[in-house]
């Protein structure tokens, strides 16, 4: 807990500092982390959509400064380069900086809102800020369409159950599931939906083709415990959560277990589909 809230004051100075300086500049005097300096002007000279692949690889290993610093080079070298602006968007969604993320997705909305690339960001940013409900209008320019890919249907599927139109939700996974039979993380979402509305052996059926599948296998397991801990299982829950979670989470995770069947169904949604424990049910629960 305290290494996440120290990670995001460290990068929030880091941003405002950014700020209240000139402004990103297109060459650099400072390595970041295993790219040199020399690396990054030369990408930004000639490559800047190059940054922006590295300065994502950043940011999905979670380091966010990196990424930050990477995106705002590119933007400098390339003012108009519409990925950079997009994944600095998310940066700041990711330290809950929401305003600064909305100022970057408004600007960009008049030239590239019903670009695909724009859609699914806003829809990231969204939802990264807990705006579900606008998360899922956002997306249906894509869900909707007859062509739409299994991670956008997973997606519209996790906003619907979250939304509380589970059949909904169900329809889509079943989607996804036509197109990509074997997809682990739909199985695994489905099977929640299944779990959330008190189908729990149809879920524990779901999940176990998830785990047959070793891409899959331990997120599954994961799942596999939450919904023990739905059925009020905690024993059986906690037994499968310690053979796939790290010893020092094990006990705040049986702590949510506890909680979980008080949680409603959006919440549990929250929990189960967007890995984020709503901070208005731990209050209610735990008074």
């Amino acid at each position: 807990m305290h290494k996440i809230l120290s990670t995001r004051i460290t990068l929030a100075a880091c941003l405002f500092l950014a700020a209240c300086a000139s402004g990103p500049e297109k060459r650099t005097n400072n390595d970041q982390g295993p790219v040199s300096a020399r690396a990054r002007n030369a990408l930004a000279s000639a490559n800047p959509q190059g940054l922006v692949t590295v300065a994502e690889g950043f940011e999905r290993t979670g380091n966010l400064e990196g990424a930050y610093n990477l995106y705002s080079q590119a933007i400098a070298a390339a003012p108009e380069l519409l990925s950079a602006k997009l994944g600095l968007a998310r940066i700041y969604a990711k330290i809950n900086e929401a305003d600064r993320a909305t100022v970057i997705l408004e600007s960009l909305k008049g030239n590239h809102g019903s670009d695909p690339e724009y859609i699914l960001t806003s829809v990231e940013v969204l939802t990264l800020l807990a705006n579900y409900g606008q998360a899922e209008i956002a997306l249906d320019p894509l869900s909707s369409q007859a062509n739409a890919t299994a991670p956008i249907l997973n997606m519209a599927g996790r906003l619907s159950q979250i939304n509380g139109r589970p059949k909904r939700a169900r329809d889509y996974f079943d989607r996804a599931l036509g197109i990509q039979p074997g997809n682990s993380a739909v199985l695994r979402n489905l099977a929640v939906s299944f779990a959330i509305d008190g189908q729990y052996e149809s879920a524990v059926a779901l999940l176990q083709r998830a785990m047959d599948s070793p891409v899959g296998a331990t997120d599954a397991k994961r799942a596999l415990a939450y919904i023990y801990a739905l059925s009020g299982q905690l024993k059986a829950a906690n037994v499968i959560a310690a053979s796939v979670v790290p010893q020092d989470e094990i006990q705040e995770l049986s702590h949510i277990f506890r909680l979980l069947p008080q949680f409603t169904p959006a919440e549990q949604a929250s929990v189960l589909m967007f890995d984020r424990v709503p901070v208005d049910a731990l209050r209610r629960t735990t008074k």
